[in-house]
C-alpha cells in the first residue's frame, strides 16, 4: 500500500511540475454553527469489495452510482443532497470575527471533500464539462487521469504565502461514466503548513479516496 501511494505521489508531483500553478481565492470559511450529521454505516447491499479498506469508513451513493472508503474523524454536512455529498473533518473552526487576516488563521483541520454529480446528455466531451467550471480557464491546466479506470482530468490548485511558508493546495477531479458527470473536489479553507497535520489528514483523504473510488456498475 506505502509502496502504491509513494507511486501515485511521484507521479502526481512529476506532472503537475511540469504544469503552471494557478491561484484562485481562498475557499470560504463554513459557518461555525454548523451541526453535524453522521456519516452513514455501510449498506446492506452487495458492492465491490475494492471500496472498502479495513479499520476505515466507507460511504456507498447507491443513488448517484458509486463507493469509497475515507479516514475516521469525518461527517456528512448538513449541506448534502442526493447529488452533491459534503464530507467534512469535524473541527473547531474559527468564526470570521476571529479572522482578522490571512496570517491569523490557525491551522485548523478543515479539511473537506465535496462530489458533486450532475446528469447532462447534451455535453458529450469530459473536458468541456471541466473547462465549465470558471477556475478552469485553460485546458493546459487539466492533467488527464483515471477514476476507477474511468477517462479522467484532475486539477491542482496552489495558494502560497511565501512570507510564512504556507501553502493551500486543493485538488480537483473530472469523470465521466455514460452521461453521468462526476466532480471531486477536496479543499481546505486555510492555508495549509507543508509540515503540519492539516497537511497530511487532506493527503490521507485524497490517497485513501483515489484508491477506493469504485463506479457501482
Amino acid at each position: 500500500m506505502l509502496s502504491k501511494r509513494s507511486t501515485i505521489y511521484f507521479f502526481i508531483s512529476a506532472l503537475f511540475i511540469i504544469l503552471a500553478c494557478s491561484t484562485t481565492d481562498l475557499f470560504p470559511i463554513p459557518d461555525a454553527t454548523e451541526t453535524p450529521k453522521p456519516a452513514p454505516d455501510r449498506h446492506d447491499v452487495t458492492i465491490p469489495e475494492d471500496c472498502y479498506r479495513e479499520g476505515y469508513q466507507t460511504y456507498v451513493g447507491m443513488e448517484r452510482n458509486y463507493c469509497f472508503s475515507y479516514p475516521a474523524g469525518y461527517y456528512i454536512t448538513s449541506n448534502s443532497t442526493s447529488n452533491n455529498i459534503e464530507l467534512k473533518y469535524l473541527a473547531e473552526i474559527p468564526s470570521q470575527e476571529e479572522i482578522t487576516s490571512m496570517k491569523d488563521i490557525p491551522e485548523t483541520l478543515n479539511i473537506s471533500l465535496i462530489i458533486f454529480y450532475e446528469l447532462n446528455s447534451n455535453e458529450p466531451k469530459l473536458q468541456n464539462f471541466a473547462l465549465s467550471n470558471p477556475q478552469n480557464d485553460n485546458a493546459t491546466k487539466l492533467t488527464p487521469w483515471k477514476l476507477n479506470n474511468t477517462k479522467a482530468f484532475i486539477r491542482r490548485i496552489v495558494i502560497e504565502d511565501a512570507e510564512n511558508n504556507l501553502k493551500n493546495v486543493s485538488y480537483y477531479i473530472y469523470a465521466k461514466r455514460g452521461e453521468q458527470y462526476y466532480s471531486l473536489c477536496f479543499q481546505s479553507p486555510s492555508l495549509l503548513s507543508d509540515t503540519g497535520e492539516a497537511a497530511k489528514k487532506m493527503e490521507d483523504l485524497f490517497f485513501l479516496v483515489l484508491d477506493t473510488f469504485t463506479f457501482l456498475n
